[in-house]
């Protein structure tokens, strides 16, 4: 029998009333609602039937979910009643009960009155990659209307927004304009509002806006915590040993802020902004005042003095009246925005009608039509509505959180609140709103639970916070943290007595853990910092851009927090000392199957830690929504198709050439491509057929070409389903990838290409072009499937999973990690702000003078959008960390932790420990909201690693393998007899005959081959490549810069040798310095983009100059003028391996890459030219030192060459930029 608590009680039985049940995480809520139901229909004096409710669930699955329970719990009852007519009523009943999601309701609504908006009754529900296809020829049909009409604010609109190229980030400003618009009740009525805001004539219309009263309501919030620093400064100024003599300025400072405070428009703000000013500090001396205090107050003024100057910077940069006009200018751009999306959306709306098909937004929007209708601007609900409100006694809403504006108009036309009788009983957790993407309106929650009571009355609130899933210390350790960082003013939540998680639940101690069994019982969550230092990170080879530079850089980071998760892994599931876990009274250690690692985001991730923990040995699977367009077998299928319907395209025919449908090697290709290589393959494969060259190749090649012109007539007539199983059978590839490692999961993606394909045959498009078309758009739109669900459900390995799809499970043991990651917030750079309440914030640009400046609105957008996009954030941290039952681990990546420890203790708080508004709004990354809010209390635990714990971890378990290894010759051990041993030697010792070879790396690059070449002594010198004693200081702000590293400059240098036009030595004047070509190529290099004003400025001149000076930079200034010069060449080398190493054996062919700097061609003959910033020590051989170095890959360099261009090298020349010389190798 279960227990209810008095408040799951009350939700339970109270009736007769619009009830709202806020309840916390793991506190019962769908236990508790289906009880509700089941009480409902099977008490009381005439319990009502299951098909009188209507049940409204967020997902299908929980719609099943529930059905099951109460069909369970009628069966239960009737064991008890078996003659009960009413409960046998209810179980028939069941099948057809409304427990649905919205969008099923409102198809069930359509369904039923489809002849009340003259609807034909036998539209279908289009699949979504038909509805983008779709979407995209609407909008190229609009665009192509738009350019042909040349209407100048349209095409002043594109010049402003458009893309240099393309119009795909109009059309992306137009799909999200559309889709803000669907989210709302009445769509027209929308675009109205968002026109309107650019309607003010005067400032004191503008005044009136509601953006301008958002924007009111946050410098509130700022200026109040901004003042709430200054008083604490003032407070640690007064108090013994502290720095009295700069109260006088901080007391100056707190009337400015009173000022500021009371200012009511924004023109009086406006120039009290204009007029700021700060007292300087007191430079007064008392040797009684505490250092610490001293500098601690200094801190909070410098923080108080950056934060008005940063509103004065974002709201007040120009004059009213200048912002008045700018918002009118680019009033035009909005309103040709707004036309372009209702042009869309009628258009859009008239070919699914013309298709009699639905989207998901239009059963929304029809039921809305069908149930109410517009009056004075409310709603009010039709006859329909009113027939379904009789029918219904009570509305059930679960995820309440997560309704948008259109669903809660849609549900309250059905009840019964305009006959003042409120049934709509309401239950979620506005903590656990994360569907911002999804257009949930969490404020819709939030009213509500601040008006309603909780006293009896008709408008009521309950809120469940005992929480029954987690352990004491989880939940201590989670309240902590949200008391801290989760409230009011940021996000709309304050996370007090009533928010917070209450223990529930009841767990064995440690020492009742221990008593059964021993390991470990720390259950406190742990907060794990990596140190990530971005210099070991990358392993320079050949020179990289800036974006391959960050992506290796992003990958190893990755990879690194990987290898701290395998570590506490490992002792968390050690068979002797691992955690312990309960399970009722069973007590047992950890296994890998208990632990989830739950992340932000899976693209990039989730592959590093599957692919870093199975190196490791430990089993675990990513529950991904993505590759399978990047499947071999799938992307072979797709190739096959594209050549079926083209085959003159030569990238998908070498590709299946190249696959097993064919399974042509790389040098047979080469034969067919190398007498015809004017003409597409397609071509070249049917002359070499006709050339009869090679009798085996040309036979292969003969039964391909056959097979391929008969499956090509037939794509013309064939279904695409049937034209793939014809594929499959005739080319036998199916049975092949089911031969493959890992066939059942092959043949189940190409199972699933096979349902694409049907599905695609049920939409308005067909055939085998649009078929590749409809899949090309999947693709480019990121509709990815993930390959085909293969895990067993008892499988014993760690799961991987985003936070979003963890919501609603548990798990005993929870990683969350990559908490350093940096926050999204690319939607706030964008030209244009986008947000559902306000409208639109542009940038005012003057496309003929070439100028942008951001408008008011859209810094006001910008600021509100960054400030939701935070607090669906830390509402997301919270929905990651309440997963966990028993144990909860934290991890993250950063620079220097100890540092970054010691900040996030000196973190200001208020005087009730809340990290200040200030602190969160300038968050980005989880760890900016959990390391200053975890930092001195005892119920987290914080712990640091470096890369040398992780080093010592791997050593650690070699040796215990070691260990074990030799305990089985001991006295004790299993092999003590002479026979066994000699057998379990022979098997320990046994060689790969093939070892070497083994070895061989299928492709390497010159620089590899280079540093393995060195000696170790010699690497660590070669590392070095400036001595310390003349390396250059770089002051600690430009840390990070562009320049400050040795690898960084080198990199830059390149890219300027690339980039500079040689040709200009030819023009040089005798009033010309090389100082002064240098300059302009470099103001021409920046201008062009090619290079950042921070990568000029580590350039040092004087070394270009000098080089353009030299006899080397006239060669190939002549070479450049007769076109004759080559730069930043890459090559793919393909050699024997003994010719690439000495210790190589056999013949293998080794393919070595690599980047030439430069060459020429002179006399017919090649001059190879390397550049390098090495530092030459003076005891050593200026030739010697680059011989010894670089000799050997400039040999590479020349054979590459010699062999592509069939021509002698003359001279082998590195240009030294530490020495000013060129050195002849």
């Amino acid at each position: 029998m279960v227990q209810w608590t008095k408040e799951q009680r009350k939700v339970i039985e109270l009736r007769d009333r619009n009830l709202l049940v806020s309840a916390a995480a793991g506190s019962g809520k769908t236990a508790t609602l289906v009880e509700r139901i089941i009480e409902r229909i099977s008490k009381g004096v005439s319990p009502c039937n299951i098909d009188e409710l209507l049940v409204v669930t967020f997902t299908k699955a929980a719609a099943s979910e529930m059905k099951e329970r109460i069909g369970n719990a009628i069966e239960k009852l009737l064991l008890i009643e078996p003659s009960n007519t009413h409960l046998q009523q209810q179980q028939s009943l069941l099948h057809n009960a409304q427990i649905m999601t919205i969008d099923s309701f409102c198809l069930f609504v359509i369904r039923n009155y489809f002849h009340c908006i003259d609807l034909d009754p036998s539209f279908r529900i289009a699949d979504e990659a038909e509805l983008t296809l779709l979407k995209s020829d609407v909008m190229s049909e609009v665009l192509e209307e738009e350019y042909e009409q040349e209407n100048e604010d349209f095409l002043e609109f594109v010049e402003c927004y458009s893309g240099a190229r393309t119009d795909e980030v109009l059309e992306e400003y137009v799909r999200r304009l559309f889709e803000f618009s669907m989210s709302y009740p009445w769509q027209k009525d929308w675009f109205r509002q968002a026109a309107a805001a650019f309607d003010a004539e005067s400032i004191e219309e503008l005044e009136k806006m509601p953006w301008m009263k958002e924007l009111f309501s946050y410098l509130i919030m700022v200026l109040t915590d901004i003042k709430q620093i200054n008083e604490r400064a003032r407070t640690i100024c007064l108090e013994p040993n502290g720095p009295w003599m700069y109260e006088e300025a901080l007391a100056l400072d707190g009337i400015l802020l009173q000022r500021l405070l009371e200012k009511n428009t924004y023109t009086e703000l406006f120039e009290e902004m204009k007029a700021l000013s700060f007292s300087v500090l007191s430079r007064k001396k008392d040797e009684g005042v505490l250092l610490e205090k001293r500098e601690q107050v200094k801190a909070m003024r410098d923080l108080i003095k950056e934060q008005l100057l940063d509103i004065k910077k974002k709201f007040f940069f120009q004059e009213p009246e200048e912002m008045l006009e700018d918002l009118k200018q680019a009033s035009s751009s909005v309103k040709v925005l707004i036309r372009l999306t209702e042009k869309f959306s009628e258009r859009f709306s008239k070919c699914k009608e013309e298709k009699n098909i639905l989207d998901f937004g239009d059963m929304e929007h029809f039921a809305l039509k069908i149930l109410t209708e517009q009056k004075e601007g409310k709603a009010v609900p039709t006859a329909a509505a009113r027939e379904l409100s009789i029918q219904y006694k009570e509305i059930l809403i679960d995820e309440y959180q997560d309704s948008n504006l259109v669903q809660e108009t849609i549900l309250n036309s059905i009840s019964r609140i305009l006959d003042k009788q409120p049934n709509i009983f309401m239950v979620g957790d506005v903590k656990q709103s994360i569907y911002k993407f999804r257009l949930a309106r969490p404020e819709l929650f939030m009213e509500k639970y601040d008006s309603y009571t909780t006293k009896d009355s008709q408008y009521q609130k309950i809120d469940l916070h005992n929480n029954f899933r987690s352990r004491g210390q989880v939940l201590f350790g989670i309240n902590r943290i949200f008391e801290r960082i989760m409230q009011k003013n940021f996000g709309g939540i304050e996370y007090n007595e009533e928010a917070a998680l209450h223990l529930g639940a009841s767990y064995p101690s440690s020492e009742q853990l221990q008593e059964k069994l021993t390991g470990e019982t720390e259950f406190r969550p742990e907060l794990i910092l990596m140190d990530a230092d971005d210099e070991e990170l990358i392993q320079e080879d050949e020179p990289k851009s800036r974006k391959e530079r960050k992506q290796i850089e992003e990958y190893n980071k990755r990879e690194l927090e990987a290898l701290v998760a395998v570590k506490r892994i490992r002792e968390l599931t050690d068979p002797n000392t691992g955690l312990l876990l309960s399970n009722g009274n069973e007590v047992r250690r950890c296994e890998y199957r208990d632990i989830v690692i739950l992340l932000r985001t899976m693209t990039g991730w989730a592959e590093t830690f599957v692919e870093v923990l199975g190196s490791q040995k430990i089993p675990a699977h990513a529950e991904t929504q993505t590759g399978y367009f990047k499947t071999p077998e799938v992307t072979t299928m797709l190739n096959m198709l594209k050549i079926l319907d083209n085959p003159k395209q030569d990238i998908p025919f070498v590709a299946v050439l190249y696959s097993p449908i064919v399974g042509l090697t790389s040098e047979e290709l080469a034969q067919i491509r190398a007498p015809k290589r004017t003409v597409c393959l397609y071509e070249a494969l049917k002359a070499y057929i006709e050339s009869g060259i090679n009798k085996e190749l040309v036979q292969k090649l003969s039964e391909f070409l056959k097979l391929f012109l008969e499956l090509r007539k037939e794509a013309f007539r064939l279904p695409v389903t049937a034209l793939l199983h014809k594929i499959f059978d005739q080319t036998g590839y199916y049975y092949y990838v089911i031969a493959m490692p890992g066939g059942e999961q092959r043949k189940q993606n190409l199972d699933m290409l096979l349902k694409r394909a049907k599905t695609f045959e049920a939409t308005s498009y067909h055939g085998l072009f649009q078929f590749i078309r409809y899949i090309g758009r999947l693709i480019e739109y990121q509709i990815d499937y993930g390959e085909a669900g293969m895990t067993a459900g008892q499988e014993n390995a760690i799961r991987i999973m985003s936070i979003h799809k963890s919501k609603g499970l548990e798990f005993p043991v929870v990683f969350v990690c990559g908490m350093g990651k940096k926050f999204n917030q690319s939607d706030a750079r964008a030209k244009l702000i986008l947000h559902p309440d306000y409208g639109i914030g542009p940038e005012y640009i003057d496309y003929k003078q070439r100028t942008r400046t951001p408008t008011l609105l859209k810094r006001v957008l910008q600021q509100k959008g960054s400030m939701e996009n935070l607090s669906e954030e830390q509402r997301i941290l919270y929905v990651a960390m309440t997963r966990a039952k028993e144990k909860l681990i934290l991890t993250g990546l950063v620079k220097r932790p100890k540092e970054v420890l010691k900040k996030w203790e000196e973190s200001e708080k208020t005087k009730d420990g809340k990290l200040f508004f200030s602190t969160l709004s300038s968050a980005s990354s989880y760890l900016d909201f959990v390391g200053p809010a975890c930092v001195g209390i005892d119920e987290i635990l914080i712990q640091t690693l470096t890369k040398e714990d992780l080093v010592l971890e791997e050593a650690k378990k070699v040796w215990k393998e070691e260990l074990l290894k030799q305990k089985l010759f001991t006295k004790d051990g299993i092999l003590e007899q002479k026979q066994l041993q000699e057998q379990f030697l022979n098997v320990l010792s046994y060689e790969y005959p093939f070892e070497k070879e083994a070895i061989l790396p299928i492709k390497t690059s010159v620089s590899e081959l280079r540093r393995g070449d060195l000696k170790e002594e010699e690497m660590e010198q070669f590392q070095s490549v400036i001595p310390e004693e003349f390396e250059p200081m770089i002051p600690a702000f430009l840390e990070g810069k562009p320049g400050s590293k040795p690898t960084d400059r080198g990199t830059i240098y390149h890219r300027v040798l690339e980039c500079i036009d040689y040709r200009v030595l030819q023009n040089k004047q005798l009033k010309d310095s090389y100082s002064s070509i240098v300059e302009k190529e470099l103001l021409r290099i920046q201008l062009e983009k090619k290079l950042t004003q921070e990568e000029i400025e580590a350039v040092s001149k004087p070394q270009i100059a000098k080089f353009l000076s030299s006899s080397l930079a006239s060669r190939m200034s002549e070479a450049a003028k007769q076109k004759k010069l080559h730069r930043e060449c890459q090559f793919v080398l393909g050699l024997p391996a003994c010719e690439v190493k000495a210790e190589y054996e056999g013949d293998a062919i080794l393919l070595i890459q690599g980047i030439i700097d430069a060459y020429f061609e002179e006399d017919e003959q090649i001059v190879l030219v390397d550049y390098k910033t090495d530092y030459v020590p003076k005891e050593e051989s200026e030739t010697d030192f680059f011989q010894k170095r670089y000799g050997g890959q400039l040999t590479q360099y020349a054979k590459a060459l010699n062999r592509l261009l069939k021509k002698p090298i003359k001279e082998k020349l590195i240009y030294s930029f530490s020495l000013g010389k060129t050195i002849s190798i």
